[in-house]
């Protein structure tokens, strides 16, 4: 998979307080959850969404305490995710180590997953304002949007229809919610609500982009698994080559238009996430054809 990286123009020290409200979250009670949690999280990760969080939040001038909040939001979402979609795919390997299903078992895994999702929101409460009852109907929005394109993807094989049709719509609706809602949250808190389609516009061209580089270096896999791969899917009107060159278009394409997107958020808050596109862009020219 493509790496995803995320130049950190924010302190150390804002990261560390989100690692510190995450873990403090996380920890209220002492039991398995809490602990297969917290280890999930000393995994590592590149913390790319609390700090997209923090930089648009910084950017739009909101108050540290609003900052550290958002970015522990988003990044317990997106574990949450990473650990529910481990156990869903069967995956055993995550960040170079035993996933949490691995080593505590599906029922723990699934109850941490959970708790992260609940203490996502209990992030949000260290923050509150005028907008905290739009931004907790968004958090709930994009956790909605999440299930549904997990469900989707999971279902896609069994179901008739246009799979190549479908194939933006799915790996959208994986990806882009977690991506877009950093950004949405700050424009929420700074009273910029109005902005947050063009947030989720750059996030789901963003998330098309992510998903396809993916299956370009998978595809021989995703195959053999029954996976949902583009390259399978343009492949049966044309060449394996063919067929990789057209998912390269469509990944620099993609990549190009949230970097756009992104560009035109109020006060640089998308800055980053340009960055990070065109970052992953320049990557995907580099792919080298799978064997």
């Amino acid at each position: 998979m493509l790496a995803l990286h995320a130049a950190d123009p924010d302190s150390a020290t804002d990261i560390l307080e989100v690692e510190t409200l995450m873990s403090g979250l996380l920890g209220l009670h002492t039991g398995l959850a809490g602990a297969a949690s917290l280890s999930h999280l000393a995994n590592g990760g590149k913390r790319v969404r609390a700090k997209l969080g923090l930089h648009a939040a910084h950017s739009l001038g909101l108050r540290k305490g609003a900052a550290v909040a958002i970015g522990a939001a988003s990044e317990l979402l997106h574990n949450a995710s990473l650990v529910h979609d481990d156990i869903q795919d069967g995956s055993q390997i995550r960040r170079g180590a035993a996933t949490m299903w691995m080593d505590h078992g599906r029922d723990v895994a699934i109850c941490s997953g959970d708790l992260m999702i609940s203490a996502s929101f209990g992030a949000l409460a260290s923050a509150p304002g005028a907008f905290l009852p739009e931004v907790l109907a968004r958090m709930h929005h994009r956790v909605s949007e999440v299930i549904h394109g997990q469900i989707a993807d999971l279902t896609a094989k069994d179901e008739a229809g246009d799979l190549l049709a479908r194939y933006r719509q799915i790996a959208a609706g994986k990806s882009a919610p977690l991506i877009a809602l950093p950004l949405e949250l700050a424009l929420i808190m700074a009273g910029l609500g109005d902005h947050v389609p063009k947030a989720e516009q750059a996030a789901t061209a963003f998330a098309i982009g992510y998903q396809a580089a993916d299956d370009i270096e998978d595809v021989s896999e995703d195959v053999a698994n029954g996976g949902v791969n583009i390259v399978a899917l343009l492949e049966a009107g044309m060449s394996r080559e063919a067929a990789i060159s057209a998912a390269r278009s469509l990944v620099i394409e993609s990549y190009r238009l949230a970097s756009e997107r992104a560009l035109s958020l109020p006060s640089g808050c998308g800055e980053m996430l340009s960055a990070i596109a065109n970052e992953c862009a320049r990557q995907a020219q580099r792919i080298v054809t799978p064997a």
